[in-house]
């Protein structure tokens, strides 16, 4: 197993929350990211919830005695439906995460949550 495989898991087993919150967060900060349509944003009937995700790639780069981390993650995401409309449905993105963590894996920290543009 080469060191990014083992980070890799690490980061999966060790910050599973700390990543999902902070995907949750972005999730409820900037739903508009999430419009199907520009005439019509699902964000004025749905707020939306993160069902799951996991790491699709994974970048890292150590400074010092800190890994710096580009994190793709596939995000499972549900539209909430809070006006009872029956516009219930799942997607999945990509999302973008930037972390830090010390050669340790004592210390996680999520820099910044934002779309996965290829």
């Amino acid at each position: 197993m080469d060191e990014l495989e083992k980070t890799k898991i690490i980061i999966e087993s060790k910050f599973y929350s700390e990543i999902f919150d902070a995907i949750t967060n972005y999730l409820q900060e900037f739903p508009e990211s999430f419009c199907y349509d520009s005439d019509i944003c699902y964000r004025h009937w749905f707020e939306l919830g993160l069902l799951d995700y996991k790491i699709i790639k994974l970048y890292s780069l150590t400074d010092q005695e800190i890994k710096i981390l580009d994190i793709i993650v596939e995000a499972s995401i549900k539209f909430l439906d809070i006006e009872d409309i029956g516009l219930n449905c799942t997607m999945t993105e990509k999302l973008h995460i930037e972390a830090n963590v010390d050669i340790k894996y004592e210390n996680f920290e999520v820099v910044d949550v934002g779309q996965y543009i290829s």
